[in-house]
């Protein structure tokens, strides 16, 4: 059996260091050192960690926000922020286990700052995280203390063993993996054959206990090579694929394995595009994915169609132009067009002003725009300071290839939801 030696307590969890920071949350990280001086409240405090605090905890409050309600916790560095899931998506995964969760346990093989067992672990029996830098894993047990005070949660320094089980090894088992989207080069991760850690060995062992899997993944990653990788390291199935977006922008890509129930085909395999900001999701098979009708494309009309990112990443985009009436304005650009407006549609509709255009810039009242690029040369940002536009809310250029293969340009406002 795993012994687990006791974390430290970090040193800014001392009463001497919240005591200061709770009167230094709403200052700028960059006044602190001058505006501390001489203080004798702050005499033998590191001035240096009260600063990284309050900078620290202001970007992870942007992406938990429920976190402010409770004091005395301890704020990890900004990579362990960055490379955390938010609220949302951490409670998105809470719904997907549902009712199981009060009947389980909780392994987590990558803990990070512990959103997702926060988000999770309110409703379990018990919950082991594995976070292989030592400082992080003591404060991630630190938080996890204060967060969920009456739950029983282990965190241990170290990486999780290839067939982890808990010391009851009867007792039903969830697991939880985020591996690492990034070599230690910095290079983005596209296989989890590259990851940390290795999701794979750990899947070629795991345990009867264990009834499901979540396996968080970069958007990047193939969704038919990862699924086929997950399957051939185990027994275990990929039952759903959950495409998770926020603010316009796919955040992650959820794997949901399990031991199918009998006359499960992998044709039953489900795929959930989820827009959280709409809270809309739309829900395929594997059936309905691999034998969607070819996509009509055409050339623009008088209301271009832009999917949620979700949607985007799924490309499943037949269904929508069936469904809505509506033409793709290129095989390989994800817009659609049609001529009338719809209701309901997943995603930003634009009604067409003007184009394709040769001056874009001259097109615009006051020179504001937001600019859309699906499949152009150039991304949104250069032709943002080429053009040296204002951002608008209702005013948009959207650029793309259309069905001649022409990098074009066309004015449209958006119509609203």
């Amino acid at each position: 059996m795993l012994v687990a030696d006791p974390l430290p307590i970090p040193e800014v969890a001392a009463p001497r260091y919240q005591l200061a920071l709770q009167k230094l949350w709403d200052q700028p990280a960059e006044r602190i050192a001058l505006k501390l001086r001489g203080d004798p409240a702050v005499a033998g405090l590191d001035v240096r960690q009260l600063a990284e605090q309050v900078a620290q905890r202001r970007a992870a409050l942007a992406k938990v926000p429920a976190w402010a309600a409770v004091e005395g916790l301890v704020w990890p560095l900004a990579l362990a922020v960055e490379q955390a899931s938010s609220e949302a998506t951490a409670c998105y995964k809470r719904r997907l286990l549902g009712p199981l969760l009060a009947e389980s346990v909780l392994i987590d093989f990558t803990a990070g700052m512990g959103v997702d067992a926060w988000a999770l672990g309110g409703m379990l029996r018990h919950a082991r995280l594995y976070e292989q830098q030592a400082q992080l894993a003591a404060v991630t047990h630190h938080n996890l203390r204060k967060l969920l005070p009456d739950r029983s949660i282990d965190v241990w320094a170290q990486a999780a063993p290839v067939g982890a089980v808990l010391d009851q090894p009867a007792a039903p088992q969830i697991w939880f993996f985020d591996p690492a989207r990034r070599s230690d080069s910095g290079a983005r991760l596209r296989d989890f054959a590259d990851c940390t850690p290795d999701v794979l060995a750990h899947l070629a062992a795991v345990p009867d206990a264990v009834l499901r899997i979540l396996i968080k993944a970069a958007p990047m990653l193939d969704l038919s090579l990862a699924i086929e990788q997950l399957e051939a390291a185990g027994s275990l199935r990929v039952t759903e694929v959950h495409i998770v977006a926020r603010a316009g922008v796919c955040r992650e890509v959820v794997y949901l394995l399990q031991r199918p129930q009998p006359g499960w085909q992998p044709l039953d395999r489900q795929f959930h595009a989820v827009d959280l900001q709409e809270a809309r999701s739309l829900l395929w098979t594997q059936t309905e994915r691999d034998g969607q009708l070819p996509v009509p494309v055409g050339a623009v009309d008088a209301y271009l169609f832009d999917p949620h990112a979700a949607l985007r990443k799924l490309r499943l985009l037949g269904p929508l132009c069936q469904h809505f009436g509506l033409r793709q304005v290129a095989t390989n650009t994800l817009l659609l067009t049609g001529p009338v407006a719809v209701d309901g549609f997943p995603g930003r509709m634009f009604r067409v002003l003007d184009g394709p255009l040769k001056k874009p810039a001259r097109a615009l009242p006051g020179r504001a725009a937001s600019i859309v690029t699906r499949n152009f040369p150039e991304p949104a940002p250069t032709l943002r300071r080429r053009w040296k536009l204002k951002e608008s809310e209702r005013q948009f250029l959207l650029a793309f290839r259309d069905h001649s293969q022409r990098a074009v340009i066309w004015h449209a406002e958006r119509v609203p939801a």
